[in-house]
Formats: structure tokens, sequence, C-alpha cells
């Protein structure tokens, strides 16, 4: 039986709220130095309604960037499914 790890991020947003998120991955390296999480196998990303999975993630948190490879699919907040081999998710500034 594979174990699953969990890992929540509490993202302090400009306006003084605080979000959320969840990256689940039977493996999780976070690379303090270079502020960056590393998701191995069967990874999932969950930003508010949009759910990213794909077999391996690579988070940059200064940049807050997320790099997935390998069998991406991206379900977005109105349920579209979206297929991919290899996608960049860049989050956007309000």
């Amino acid at each position: 039986m594979t174990k699953r790890v969990l890992l929540l991020l509490q993202v302090k947003l400009k306006h003084g709220t605080i979000r959320i998120e969840k990256i689940y991955a039977d493996k999780i390296v976070y690379n303090k130095k270079d502020q960056k999480i590393l998701a191995y196998g069967n990874s999932k990303f969950v930003h508010e309604k949009i759910l990213i999975t794909a077999r391996e993630f690579n988070y940059n948190l200064n940049e807050k960037k997320i790099e997935a490879q390998y069998d991406v699919v991206l379900k977005d907040q109105n349920n579209n499914i979206y297929n991919l081999k290899k996608a960049t998710f860049f989050e956007l500034k309000k």
C-alpha cells in the first residue's frame, strides 16, 4: 500500500486574508532555500475550485508558478476537463 502525503500551504494574501492550498502526493520534498515544493507520484494540487493532477509537480513559491508534467489533468471551476502532457500555471494577481 502506497503512503499518501498531504501538504497544507497557508498563503497570506495582500489584503490580509489567508488561503489554504492542498498538495497530495506519494512523496513531497520542500526546498527551503529555493522556496520550491516538489511532488512526486499521484500528485494533486487543489486551489479554490480548481483541481490539477499529474505524476509530478514543481511549485515555485516565490514566482507563484506550478509546473506539472506527465499525465496532467486540469478540472476547472466549471467542471471542464483538460488532458495535457505538460503545463505551467501562474497565480493571477488581483
